[in-house]
């Protein structure tokens, strides 16, 4: 079930990028960070602990998993850039152009776009800065438990009301770090409540009814 879920959030981009269908796409990239949040949470308990060993290696492990295959992304665009010009890769993605100085090229290596920065050599690493900047966080204890997940989840779900109020926009509620808080607080809440708002769910499918909250859940989330 979990991979299926992915595959379907993967489809979703897919088709918002290509078939041109509005609101799946972020109901996709928030669902991924839902998972984030869940999953994230979930091996810091049962996989790694709390201390520092533990922590240290749950760092070093989602660098590994992120960085390598992130900087052979960034080296494939620089190698096409090269190839088939500035001017050409552009007119594909305006964020795809090379760095104009050692900003923008530590920016480039490090996933460090916290304000939709370019150039951006690989286009949705935005997404990633997000993702790391709350793997940072859960390995740090913001989803240690269920008290201080609460109180995480309750903020963010203020960012949200607020942002509505306030009528930041459409960015404010999807690109920032900020906006990104709910969904991943989500995630992690659901591990922690994951016995007593799936009990139904797993009688009737597994393990697989997580996952199947979760997407329901994230089309509720979307939607409003």
């Amino acid at each position: 079930m979990f991979g299926t879920y992915r595959t379907l959030l993967a489809l979703m981009v897919v088709a918002l990028h290509l078939g041109g269908i509005p609101k799946v796409g972020a109901y996709a990239v928030f669902g991924f960070y839902c998972l984030s949040g869940y999953l994230m949470t979930l091996i810091m308990h049962s996989n790694y602990g709390y201390t520092l060993p533990g922590i240290s290696k749950y760092a070093v492990n989602r660098a590994l998993r992120i960085f390598p295959l992130y900087w052979v992304s960034i080296l494939f665009s620089a190698v096409l850039i090269w190839q088939l010009g500035s001017n050409f890769i552009s007119s594909y993605h305006p964020a795809i152009y090379m760095p104009g100085n050692a900003s923008e090229l530590s920016k480039n290596l490090m996933i460090f776009f916290p304000f939709m920065d370019v150039p951006r050599l690989t286009p949705p690493a935005w997404a990633l800065t997000v993702e790391l900047f709350f793997y940072i966080l859960i390995g740090a204890g913001i989803s240690k438990n269920k008290g201080i997940t609460l109180i995480w989840f309750v903020f963010s779900v203020l960012y949200h009301i607020g942002a509505l109020f306030f009528d930041l926009g459409w960015s404010h509620r999807y690109y920032t770090i900020a906006a990104a808080s709910l969904p991943f607080s989500t995630g992690a809440l659901i591990f922690h409540y994951r016995h007593s708002c799936c009990q139904c769910l797993n009688q009737l499918s597994g393990r697989g009814g997580i996952y199947l909250y979760l997407f329901f859940f994230q089309f509720w989330l979307i939607g409003g």
